[in-house]
């Protein structure tokens, strides 16, 4: 999936966009991105000496920032979906106030606008001041009279953090291994500086942005625990890798493990936040270059009387994500509600179970084995080498 399609699919799933019950929002209709009441920050990774953070009130994003300093030295830059702002933690006494001064980057001055409230100034920055930031060296804010200056080392990786942190709506790469020494090195060429996955050898802060697809809420929390979505990665055969999100609560996170057989192979879950018994989330078969048709054949092996599999046909029941059927009607023209048809991995209307396809491979999803969701299962995503080397999401 591109980074353009990803900034766009979070904007119609409503970045910065708050609940009646969730936090207040700015005067133009977006989220401070400090000090705003109602909304919860998590980390979401870090970059050249900045910390950047993910905020969310009641589960739905309201903004992405980097943070650096302390105390004196202490500021913020980050985007909530609809404008970029610089925060100073410093403004004048009294109600929040629209905020009109000067504002300098390298000796050149220029106008900038923005609100004080009563601990906070937010400047708001169009992409010529963002880019301005990105570039320079120092800045200076004149707030009431107080000349704030700040220095904007490591900008340009803070940014691109930010970027980052919003297009994947705060998912963030989980360490399967803890503190491995293949994750910690260093690794020149990814945007913030930041390591490589071993094996794939793909950004760990770019992880997220080769997911075919992503939720609109967290995961469920258990007796107020922090849950959230992390990107894990999985070895499969061939010298391919799986990426998929899994649900992190505090200190431990879901995790699946590719088990090779014979006839079929399983994807299973080893470890449940949630305490679910291990189990195959997904099947895996051979199509040997059948492609879906092969699709039919698997489901046929799992039928134990041949004539229920009479006029049983494939069909796709969503383009993105691919997702298929084995059904002996079009799914739209049952009247009798819920059915099953097809033998047991025929369709079932109770059931979220479905067929899709990856290289040279039919797998069978099972989100149904799981009553709390461990594993985003539309998240799958197989890696396998492209014709450079480098590791692509493969076409499904």
């Amino acid at each position: 999936m591109k980074v353009n399609r990803l900034f766009a699919a979070f904007a119609m799933l409503g970045f910065g966009t708050a609940c009646a019950s969730g936090a207040l929002k700015n005067e133009y209709g977006g989220f401070n991105i400090a000090g705003t009441d109602g909304v919860i920050e998590q980390s979401y990774g870090q970059a050249r000496g900045w910390n950047i953070v993910y905020g969310q009130t009641n589960g739905r994003a309201a903004y992405c920032a980097a943070e650096t300093g302390a105390g004196d030295t202490l500021w913020r830059i980050g985007y909530d979906g609809g404008q970029w702002q610089v925060a100073i933690p410093y403004a004048p006494s009294g109600a929040s106030n629209d905020f009109q001064s000067m504002w300098e980057v390298d000796g050149v001055s220029r106008n900038i606008s923005g609100v004080s409230t009563d601990a906070w100034t937010f400047a708001w920055l169009g992409l010529p001041e963002l880019d301005r930031v990105m570039q320079g060296n120092q800045m200076i804010i004149e707030i009431g009279r107080a000349s704030v200056d700040r220095s904007l080392s490591g900008t340009a990786a803070a940014v691109a953090k930010v970027r980052e942190c919003v297009a994947t709506k705060g998912v963030s790469y989980a360490d399967p291994d803890g503190d491995s020494v293949a994750m910690q090195q260093p690794a020149t060429g990814c945007p913030d500086d930041g390591p490589r996955l071993p094996g794939s050898n793909i950004c760990q802060g770019r992880a997220a942005n080769y997911l075919a697809a992503y939720p609109d809420q967290p995961p469920y929390a258990p007796d107020g625990q922090d849950c959230r979505w992390a990107v894990r990665q999985a070895e499969l055969p061939g010298d391919r890798y799986l990426l998929y999100l899994a649900a992190q609560c505090g200190s431990k996170t879901a995790k699946l493990e590719f088990a090779g057989g014979n006839h079929r192979s399983d994807l299973m879950l080893v470890n449940s936040v949630y305490e679910m018994s291990d189990d195959s989330v997904a099947e895996i078969y051979a199509a040997h270059g059948a492609g879906a048709n092969a699709i039919l054949q698997r489901a046929a092996e799992w039928s134990e009387d041949p004539a229920e599999m009479a006029g049983c046909k494939l069909i796709r029941q969503s383009r993105d994500p691919l997702k298929y059927q084995v059904d002996n009607m079009g799914l739209a023209q049952s009247s009798d509600g819920p059915r099953a048809s097809c033998g047991q991995r025929g369709y079932d209307g109770d059931s979220p179970n479905y067929w899709t396809v990856f290289g040279d491979e039919v797998w069978y999803i099972r989100p149904s084995i799981e009553m709390a969701e461990d594993i985003f299962m539309p998240s799958l995503t197989v890696l396998s080498k492209g014709f450079s080397g480098e590791y692509v999401a493969s076409g499904n």
